[in-house]
């Protein structure tokens, strides 16, 4: 009588050299990817945290600069790059506003008698201007009239841009402008 004998053996192999390559592509593509997208949203938050830094800067010099110029008693002088209200009708208190255009700074000083008050506004400040306006409309049209002359100025249009750069985030900007009118005069 013979015996059979049943041998179980499976196949027991290792991976051959192209499913090894197949996987370390894919692997790699995968990785790659993955890397991508990280690198990516990191940029990209680096971003919109430099977007908000910038607008909330912004934001606080717009408040303040709203605040002086409402209560002002009207614009003393102006030029391109600064603004000069007055505080009281004699015109002794003054609340100024100058753009440093080399260090790319907007002060707010602050005059009452003896005592002068600077405050930084903006830095970084690649860009600002102003613009006054008389209250009334040219005919026909919502256009503001224009002036030079300080004692006629009821709005001023204020317009700058600051810019930023942070360690992995490209360059970001604020963009603002402003009108303001001047609510006291005289």
């Amino acid at each position: 009588m013979g015996y059979k004998i049943i041998s179980n053996k499976k196949r027991h192999g290792a991976m051959t050299l192209p499913e090894m390559m197949v996987a370390i592509a894919l692997g790699s593509i995968v990785f790659l990817a993955v890397g991508s997208l990280t690198l990516y949203s990191a940029r990209s938050f680096s971003s919109m945290v430099n977007y908000s830094d910038l607008n909330q800067t912004s934001r606080t010099s717009l408040d303040y600069m709203t605040l002086g110029i409402r209560q002002s008693r009207g614009l003393q002088s102006r030029t391109p790059t600064n603004l000069v209200f007055k505080l009281d009708a004699a015109g002794s208190n003054l609340l100024t506003y100058t753009w440093n255009q080399s260090s790319k700074t907007l002060f707010q000083v602050t005059t009452t008698g003896t005592n002068i008050v600077t405050d930084t506004l903006l830095t970084n400040c690649t860009f600002w201007t102003n613009e006054t306006f008389q209250r009334n409309t040219v005919s026909n049209s919502f256009a503001l009239v224009s002036t030079t002359n300080p004692a006629l100025t009821k709005l001023i249009q204020l317009n700058w841009t600051c810019a930023e750069r942070r360690v992995n985030a490209t360059n970001t900007e604020s963009i603002q402008s402003m009108k303001i009118v001047i609510r006291k005069k005289g």
